[in-house]
């Protein structure tokens, strides 16, 4: 499982970012496309639901940005593996060339099975 945090609405990531995301991802871990599925939701907030009202909630998603999970089934998970940590090592250098290579200018914090990269 391949996870990212990135600062825009989840409007703004599925509009701008969510194609060029998954070729990304299909590009470093050598899983085509069609096996990997993306699930795109707002990013975890540290504030209580109860504490504010449908737009406070807003505000904070749009700040907090969005979480994006990658389920890979690939033939050989342990190259896959392999091939995602080669991207993410050196702070995610190589994983940011692709993602702009690929139309997305961002810099979103990376997991690679739980792990910060």
């Amino acid at each position: 499982m391949l996870s990212v945090t990135v600062g825009v609405t989840v409007d703004e990531f599925q509009q701008k970012y969510a194609a060029g995301s998954l070729t990304t991802v299909s590009q470093v871990s050598g899983v085509p496309r069609n096996d990997i599925k993306s699930t795109v939701k707002p990013a975890a907030t540290s504030g209580s639901s109860s504490a504010g009202s449908r737009r406070l909630l807003q505000e904070q998603q749009q700040q907090q940005g969005v979480d994006v999970d990658y389920a890979l089934t690939a033939a050989d998970p342990a190259a896959a593996r392999q091939q995602l940590d080669q991207a993410t090592k050196n702070g995610g250098a190589d994983f940011y060339k692709a993602l702009e290579s690929n139309g997305v200018p961002l810099r979103p914090a990376i997991s690679v099975n739980g792990n910060m990269a």
